[in-house]
């Protein structure tokens, strides 16, 4: 086996990294070839499809030395059918697509909400799910071991080939699916409600365009046209400090919420009509419980060790199923097919701006909260503002914090063992409240006495550790975010 300087990693979401340095054609043949192989062994005629933000290097074309064209010539010299989105395409259509169409698996090059010179690759399996932990890691190994440097000397597509690539384009399929789901759950448009949209210059912009000509919603769309530098726009829409242009639209237009997605739209947040972003978590309660209050079963909520107790405490009061997992869409697959199968509805729901249903897609959707928000706003003629502060009366006050804090690269290893291996009582001596538990599942989370609780992660992509806090008290929440970056500090 060749001895690769920058392995192939599958991280929470895909294989990521720097464009010609940790990501490059070659690693992007060798995935291909991996996945090629798994689904020659158990499909008799695989058919596979690629969507792609518009990040450099993801050609619609099939440009000579791109990542798409190497997908599609491994795909056809494999005799592995390929279908090519014909247009850069949000995951939440291509994830749609592949649990609704006799795809075997997808592929999707994104490195979603990171900086512009990151790219990476996903791959979906059949029921629309990323790919669950034990097929990537064999996906893993597989590719790292084919991985050649010369590799990209035979990728020229030829006439033999062509019979295995088609393009596809489903956006308006997705977009009537979408409202379709929110009618079964038993809503409807009694009035248009006006909202603005950040595409941040992703693949978003023309999906929200059809949403809004059938819901003929007054609509005002920021950052529209795909650009593979974002415009040096901060491509992660839950970095509030980003979504300026945003908050003074929904003043100009006197919108009734506005929405901002990451470049390949599966991550969301929503802001009220006064600009005040709702967390994830505060959006998705209120939509559960609307739902559950009009009569709809709710069978299960799936959420991570990163998310607000706000979660559990509805699924409490509510006698209502509630899983937790590691951080990562993928666990939430046996969750979201065993309902699935039953014709039961579940939701899951990521801090970082994940949601979905078990009636929609098994991966996160950014524009799926939105529209049952509207819906909701249409019904009830009650402003966000005043919904979110009913649950919070409902549910509880929950302040959430989070930061970063960046790392060598190389320290990397020592800091995962540590977080890992450290003890309560070792803890104890870096913060002012006691721990009651830890949670070291993914990352370490410590849960105080008071029921406050941090996390403390590393991103899989960048050399970077994001820690949130939660507590019922403010000061106390953003006392323990400091503590933590101490507590970071020393661990190397």
């Amino acid at each position: 086996m060749i001895k690769i300087k920058h392995p192939i990693r599958f991280g929470t979401s895909g294989h990521r990294g720097i464009q010609g340095e940790s990501f490059t054609v070659e690693h992007v043949i060798s995935i291909t070839q991996a996945v090629c192989d798994i689904v020659k062994e158990t499909e008799s005629n695989p058919t596979l499809c690629l969507g792609y933000d518009p990040r450099t290097g993801n050609s619609p074309t099939l440009q000579e030395g791109s990542y798409t064209q190497a997908i599609a010539s491994i795909c056809a010299k494999n005799k592995v059918n390929i279908q090519i989105f014909d247009h850069v395409t949000p995951t939440p259509v291509v994830s749609w697509y592949i649990k609704n169409n006799t795809c075997c698996g997808g592929f999707i090059l994104t490195a979603s909400h990171n900086p512009k010179e990151y790219n990476g690759l996903k791959y979906n399996i059949k029921n629309g799910a990323p790919a669950p932990q034990y097929v990537t890691d064999t996906i893993e190994v597989s590719a790292n071991k084919l991985y050649n440097p010369e590799s990209t000397h035979s990728l020229k597509i030829k006439e033999s080939d062509t019979p295995y690539i088609s393009f596809i384009d489903h956006d308006d399929s997705f977009v009537e699916s979408v409202l379709s789901e929110v009618r079964r759950s038993g809503l409807s448009i009694n009035n248009t409600i006006p909202f603005c949209v950040d595409a941040k210059h992703g693949t978003t912009g023309s999906i929200w365009s059809k949403f809004a000509n059938s819901l003929k919603s007054p609509f005002h769309l920021l950052h529209n046209e795909p650009l593979s530098d974002f415009a040096n726009i901060e491509p992660n829409p839950t970095k509030i400090s980003s979504l300026t242009a945003l908050k003074e639209s929904i003043r100009l237009n006197k919108a009734a919420l506005g929405v901002s997605n990451d470049p390949d739209g599966d991550r969301h947040i929503i802001l009220d009509e006064t600009g005040n972003h709702l967390t994830p978590e505060e959006s998705s309660v209120i939509i559960l419980d609307y739902l559950h209050e009009q009569g709809m079963p709710i069978h299960g909520v799936a959420s991570t060790v990163a998310s607000s107790n706000i979660l559990q405490t509805f699924c409490l009061k509510n006698n209502i199923t509630y899983h937790q997992t590691g951080v990562g869409f993928k666990y939430f697959s046996p969750f979201f097919d065993n309902a699935f199968n039953h014709q039961e509805f579940v939701a899951g729901i990521e801090s970082s701006g994940g949601f979905s249903t078990s009636f929609h897609s098994f991966d996160k959707c950014g524009f799926l909260p939105a529209i049952y928000i509207l819906y909701i706003l249409s019904e009830t003629n009650i402003p966000l503002s005043v919904l979110r502060e009913n649950i919070k009366k409902k549910y509880g006050n929950f302040f959430f914090a989070e930061t970063e804090v960046s790392f060598e690269q190389t320290n990397k290893p020592l800091i995962i063992d540590k977080l890992s291996s450290i003890s309560s009582d070792e803890l104890n001596q870096f913060f002012s409240t006691s721990v009651k538990t830890i949670n070291q599942t993914d990352g370490l989370r410590i849960n105080f006495e008071n029921d406050s609780w941090v996390l403390i992660r590393l991103s899989g992509t960048e050399p970077i550790g994001r820690i949130y806090s939660e507590s019922i008290d403010k000061k106390f929440g953003e006392t323990v975010l400091d503590e933590s970056k101490q507590f970071f500090y020393n661990l190397v």
